[in-house]
């Protein structure tokens, strides 16, 4: 489950890079958190059901005790691995055989993770030469812990610039009458009484591209600036989405089926839970359009908010994907009976206050006065028009409090109220 909202961070990544105008950030951060919003909805219903039922681990030990359960050394075939892999040998090698004892055994000291010595010539005899990878040296004398970092540090940025890139690639392409085509062509719906089932169609193109690349991440990143500029619409990237959910989930179970025998069944399991996470969100939050619109509807407010408020999209960021994981781990360490005790009360405080505002738009009568609007509130509680206010003054006082040039002596006249 974790593992499902984390994926969808690269492409509100990819959306931060849309910034500059606000009409095309609405629509790319819209479409970059209607994945998150998909999966968080899920989330919200299903981990509190599989706590108390067990649903997903019951129902996923049947299939696998149903089965006659076989290693296929050949059912995961990685299609882009083939081009990557000489790539990514020539910069890194690890030693699978110790990565495989330490995720069944745990960390050991003794054991390097990335490979110093590699085989010469034929595997008949025993004798090794050193590895040729870019990273063998700084491997060597800091050690896995070092490279590691330096590793994930390289990867951030490049990753970083391979999504500006593809955004500023995707703007200067779709452009003119293939604009035009594409949105047409995307965005169509199928003919006649078969119309009820473009949603449909739409998802299985989704799960089969990604099932073709092999990540949801770079299917939905491409996906992110093809809404901002307008080519798709965000009722169209949502069934796209979940079905790129579905897809990925596929390499899973291949790469469960290639394991050995030992291990077969429970890693079997797990990809069959990630499979029917999914499968289960999509019942819950696509067939009826009454809480199908309510992803889509959250994401759309998301992305009116995040225009209007472009630092918001960093507070969403940070928050979702970082200080709620890091509470939600803390309270797991204290014991199940306070992260129970603690969680209750926020998601009925959190369901309350959702409630009431649904009850003030559609039945205001339903409500006592008091509760009628939020105008009794101070003004930082139910606006972030002030915080809005108190970020462009620090801004602004920061620009104006900096030295000025020789041919400075004009104070910008934005700048006079904070100063």
């Amino acid at each position: 489950m974790g593992a499902n909202v984390g994926t969808s961070v690269t492409s509100s990544l990819v959306a931060l890079a849309q910034s500059t105008d606000r009409a095309t950030f609405r629509r790319a951060f819209a479409a970059a958190t209607v994945h998150d919003m998909f999966n968080l909805l899920t989330v919200l219903v299903l981990l509190p059901l599989e706590m108390a039922t067990g649903y997903l681990f019951h129902s996923t030990d049947a299939i696998v005790a149903s089965m006659q359960l076989t290693a296929r050394r050949g059912a995961n075939r990685p299609l882009l691995k083939a081009i990557t892999a000489p790539l990514s040998r020539l910069v890194i090698q690890v030693d699978e055989s110790s990565l495989e004892l330490v995720s069944l055994n745990g960390s050991d000291q003794s054991l390097r993770l990335v490979s110093l010595c590699c085989p010469a010539g034929n595997a008949s005899n025993s004798s090794c030469s050193p590895c040729g990878h870019l990273f063998r040296a700084v491997a060597e004398q800091w050690g896995d812990m070092a490279c590691g970092g330096l590793l994930l540090l390289l990867s951030l940025v490049l990753l970083c610039a391979c999504l500006v890139l593809l955004v500023k690639t995707l703007h200067s392409l779709l452009q003119g009458s293939l604009a035009s085509t594409l949105r047409r062509g995307v965005n169509a719906e199928c003919p006649g009484r078969l119309s009820c089932l473009t949603g449909y169609v739409a998802m299985l193109l989704g799960a089969l591209l990604t099932l073709l690349v092999q990540s949801s991440s770079v299917f939905t990143s491409t996906l992110t600036p093809l809404v901002g500029v307008g080519v798709v619409s965000l009722e169209r990237v949502y069934p796209l989405t979940l079905g790129s959910n579905v897809g990925t989930t596929v390499t899973g179970v291949l790469a469960a089926m290639a394991s050995d025998e030992r291990h077969l069944a429970p890693a079997l399991q797990i990809a069959l839970v990630h499979l029917l996470f999914n499968v289960s969100g999509i019942v819950l939050f696509f067939p009826l359009p009454c809480l199908r619109r309510v992803p889509l509807r959250l994401a759309k407010a998301l992305g009116r908010t995040t225009a209007r408020f472009r630092w918001f999209s960093l507070v969403y960021l940070g928050a979702v994907f970082l200080l709620m994981p890091l509470a939600v781990f803390a309270l797991s360490l204290a014991g199940p009976l306070v992260m129970a005790s603690t969680l209750a009360p926020l998601a009925a405080l959190l369901l309350l206050l959702l409630l009431v505002n649904v009850l003030q738009t559609r039945r205001p009568t339903w409500l006592c006065p008091l509760l009628r609007t939020w105008a009794w509130l101070p003004r930082p509680l139910r606006s972030l028009s002030p915080w809005d206010q108190c970020i462009d003054q620090c801004l602004c006082y920061r620009r104006c409090s900096r030295p000025a040039s020789p041919r400075e002596h004009v104070t910008p006249p934005h700048c006079v109220s904070a100063v």
